[in-house]
């Protein structure tokens, strides 16, 4: 749910004034109605929020350490070369970088393409023939009538 500023610094307050989330919340409670209250870890959230910055304005996004594509890159090698085993969404996900972004690093500047072992027969010296002659076979039938 969005919170307006006016309820993010009315519980800010109540917290303040309180002294504990618990009472805070109890309060918030009370006064907006059951469903209406944020969570614990949201109202610690908006303090911290709070005690970082002075406001409690959530539209300011958080920065990161600036992200080039030689990072994600170096990122993607170390994580692939640890675990080549790992999906291309944990990949994702460990990174921060879009699945699409992973997937074209691993394959055009990585040069490492996905595939996947398949089980087949071994096939012998003599099978060659004896499929030849089976698929002649039965082609032989395929054009008989009498199937």
């Amino acid at each position: 749910m969005p919170w307006s500023a006016t309820q993010r610094a009315n519980a800010v307050a109540l917290y303040f004034t309180l002294g504990s989330w618990a009472l805070a919340l109890r309060a918030l409670r009370r006064e907006w109605g059951r469903q209406q209250v944020p969570g614990r870890r949201t109202l610690m959230r908006w303090v911290q929020g709070f005690h970082e910055s002075g406001s409690v304005d959530t539209s300011q996004t958080h920065h990161r350490s600036p992200r080039t594509p030689q990072t994600v890159r170096n990122h993607v090698r170390r994580l692939i070369k640890r675990n080549p085993r790992l999906s291309l969404r944990r990949l994702s996900a460990k990174t921060g970088a879009s699945p699409a972004t992973c997937q074209r690093i691993l394959r055009n500047q990585l040069r490492l393409f996905p595939y996947k072992l398949q089980m087949r027969q071994r096939l012998y010296r003599g099978d060659r023939a004896k499929r030849t002659q089976f698929c002649r076979w039965l082609l032989s039938k395929w054009g008989s009538p009498h199937l």
